[in-house]
């Protein structure tokens, strides 16, 4: 498996990896585990800011069994505990992760069409110049995933893997529940036609923005997680209150109106 991922501009130095178990996450240490140079020394850091979903993270960290520096960093009292929105979220962890390990890079795993301020490319480049500055050497804050978008990532895995074991592995919800249910997902389209391991256990809500553009991001690779309940007005409200299909993802409008489709006709099944 190569994505063609440049990795040799790291060669020898010392190199901190932004890590959580979410979907970017899971792709960036997918990357570096399958094409990383032995060269390579990679200190992987999870910081527990005590958040919202701080708890279920850490579960699932367990769960995944990778090895990984965990530091508590309770910053939760700026957490929003709406939206779980955290201020320049992102500029801490990598001001953190440079210092704790004296790095030289650091990575964060953003992709092309992620629209979060402090994780673009431009985000990137402002703080490798601050760190630069203030380290009085050159750091480089970068992601390896900037030139993919989630979809692609994820079509281009499940033509090596299994998609229960991306399932499996990754967790993104605002509002996790307490116990885990047993969630399907259905392959190419609505004909009831599953993968072979089509079961995974999901402490997600399924009803939150993060659950939805997980959901956005597969349904593009063809992979349909079911909406937890019949509310499926929710996922209009989303679709029709969120600007960000028609500015800064065309394409996504067309996804959530194709994973709308897909609810109706699964509940329609189930609830019959």
């Amino acid at each position: 498996m190569s994505l063609n991922v440049d990795l040799k501009w790291m060669e020898h130095k010392r190199v901190a990896v932004l890590w959580t178990p979410g979907l970017d996450s899971f792709f960036t240490r997918w990357i570096l585990e399958n094409e990383k140079p032995n060269y390579l020394t990679l200190n992987y850091v999870y910081f527990n800011i005590n958040g919202m979903y701080s708890k279920e993270e850490l579960k699932k960290l367990k769960e995944i069994n990778k090895h990984v520096d965990i530091v508590d960093f309770d910053i939760s009292n700026l957490e929003d505990h709406n939206t779980a929105y955290l201020p320049n979220r992102n500029v801490l962890f990598v001001s953190y992760a440079q210092a704790l390990y004296n790095a030289d890079v650091v990575l964060i795993s953003g992709t092309s069409d992620d629209r979060v301020s402090d994780n673009d490319i431009i985000a990137h480049n402002a703080m490798s110049n601050l760190l630069s500055v203030t380290s009085k050497r050159r750091i480089e804050v970068k992601s390896i995933l900037s030139n993919f978008s989630k979809s692609e990532l994820i079509r281009k895995f499940i033509i090596y893997d299994d998609g229960s074991i991306l399932l499996n592995n990754v967790f993104s919800c605002y509002a996790p529940v307490r116990e885990p249910f047993k969630n399907t997902f259905f392959e190419t389209g609505f004909t009831g036609f599953t993968l072979n391991n089509n079961s995974f256990e999901d402490y997600s809500c399924m009803k939150c923005k993060a659950c939805l553009r997980k959901a956005a991001a597969l349904t593009t690779a063809n992979i349909f997680i079911p909406w937890k309940d019949k509310k499926i007005e929710l996922i209009e409200q989303y679709i029709s209150s969120d600007g960000e299909f028609t500015i800064t993802y065309p394409d996504r409008y067309e996804t959530l109106c194709k994973y709308r489709d897909f609810n109706r006709w699964y509940h329609a099944i189930k609830y019959k």
